[in-house]
């Protein structure tokens, strides 16, 4: 014999139906962590159709060496610190081969204090006292803000949830600037003129090797 359920027992159980599947529901949505030529840093990326995906991101990284140019010893100081904004598209529906487009702040940035490697400095052909010259200081940055291309593989679509693996390979368009000043240099001097034209030189040698900012990514994501 069939019988029809109680109002409570129904009420109970469509408040069930309509509750219990909210934590299973896959929102498609993943936070991570990624290590590469940006730095080290975080990132958050949403899946907003099965094609389309956007993410932002920040990263930072510093590093301290020593480099000898133009019998000049600097002691130089990389700093990595920038944050990206990235749209991925996927062409298989909810996959994880991904092309990527956007924006990434300036990358990188680099400064160094100079100091003769004997008692004078040799600039643009010409010695130098060290007193003469006084302090060397020299700084690449690159643009403020840079456009984005890549490609990688790794995607928010949530598959059941967890951690994976997520790879990156791109490049920032734009190339570095260069500025080169000594402390004692007065405008229009002997000094100041091989100064800019020793920067003029180490600004061509620098734009034969960087013409983009190569971006390489490997990474950490759980996925919600």
């Amino acid at each position: 014999m069939c019988t029809r359920p109680r109002p409570l027992a129904s009420l109970l159980l469509l408040a069930f139906t309509a509750t219990a599947p909210a934590g299973a529901q896959s929102h498609d949505l993943s936070i991570g962590v990624r290590v590469g030529t940006l730095g080290i840093g975080g990132e958050i990326n949403k899946l907003i159709t099965d094609n389309l995906g956007v993410r932002v991101g920040g990263h930072t990284f510093s590093y301290a060496t020593t480099r000898t140019e133009s019998d000049v010893t600097y002691d130089a100081e990389l700093k990595l610190k920038s944050w990206t904004a990235l749209v991925d598209f996927f062409p298989s529906r909810r996959g994880a081969f991904h092309f990527t487009g956007g924006l990434v702040t300036e990358p990188a940035e680099v400064s160094g204090i100079g100091q003769p490697s004997g008692d004078s400095y040799d600039i643009n052909g010409t010695t130098y006292t060290a007193a003469e010259v006084g302090t060397v200081t020299a700084a690449a940055s690159w643009p403020s803000t840079m456009p984005y291309a890549g490609l990688g593989w790794g995607t928010a679509a949530n598959r059941g949830g967890g951690i994976s693996l997520v790879v990156d390979l791109g490049v920032a368009i734009g190339k570095p600037t260069v500025t080169l000043n000594g402390s004692s240099a007065i405008p229009g001097s002997n000094l100041a003129n091989d100064l800019a034209a020793e920067q003029v030189d180490l600004q061509d040698e620098i734009d034969q090797y960087f013409k983009v900012y190569p971006v390489m990514s490997l990474g950490l994501v759980y996925r919600f």
